[in-house]
């Protein structure tokens, strides 16, 4: 028993590091700095599914954020 709690408790730290290394490959792939050994590597270790769903999100707070920053300095031009 205690051999499956170990198992579930290191699944646990993998899934948030393959979490972290997917929001990191992806806004490596967002800003363009990504080598293509990285590239490579990335397309070999992580899920379609995954990259897919983090690069959604990553485009809606990217547009998000562009929309906020305009409203920002359209209403600090009207001053």
């Amino acid at each position: 028993m205690a051999k499956d709690g170990e198992g579930g408790s290191g699944k646990d730290v993998q899934n948030s590091a393959g979490f972290l290394a997917t929001v990191s490959a992806v806004l490596g792939a967002f800003i363009g700095i990504r080598k293509r050994s990285a590239y490579e590597r990335d397309a070999a270790q992580f899920k379609a599914k995954h990259l897919i769903v983090a690069g959604v999100i990553g485009g809606i707070v990217f547009v998000v954020s562009i929309v906020m920053l305009a409203r920002f300095v359209v209403s600090q031009a009207g001053h």
